[in-house]
């Protein structure tokens, strides 16, 4: 099972200057995924599979109005060389109302298992849109389709 700290961290450093928001999304849940209710700090929503791959979503102020290219940049030096990942692949991403997006997928070594880390960001003038999911590479590969559909499908007020 993936070890929760590596997607916390991933992000926390980025994501403590920018502040959380509240919730204007709507999220269909990744099918055979439970969802885990409760606060948290960083997430809005998550969920979780049987095997360990987490699934997040948060909405974030974007008080400097910046960019989907700095949103990409930011998140890309954070995760590369604070994080150790390797960005294995970029690909354009739609949300389900029409928004456009960025998703961004890495991998990372770690004490013997790989794992794999997938970030998508929708940016508006006011909000920053976070999908995240995560776990180790086994058990995330079977899953690669439902993250996608589940990110595709997420609906953005």
């Amino acid at each position: 099972m993936m070890d929760a700290r590596i997607m916390r961290s991933a992000l926390v450093a980025w994501l403590a200057l920018a502040g959380c928001g509240g919730v204007d999304f709507e999220v269909a849940r990744p099918t055979d995924y439970l969802e885990l209710r409760g606060e948290h700090a960083l997430y809005a929503y998550r969920a979780t599979s049987a095997d360990g791959v987490r699934f997040a979503v948060r909405a974030l102020d974007n008080e400097g109005h910046g960019t989907g290219a700095f949103w990409a940049r930011a998140i890309r030096n954070q995760l590369t060389y604070e994080g150790g990942y390797a960005l294995l692949e970029e690909q354009a991403v739609r949300a389900a109302t029409g928004q456009e997006g960025l998703l961004m997928r890495y991998g990372k070594d770690q004490s013997g298992r790989t794992y794999d880390y997938w970030v998508a960001i929708f940016v508006g003038p006011e909000r920053v849109h976070v999908v995240e999911a995560g776990g180790a590479r086994a058990q995330f590969t079977g899953e690669r389709e439902r993250l996608l559909a589940a990110i595709t499908a997420l609906r953005i007020d």
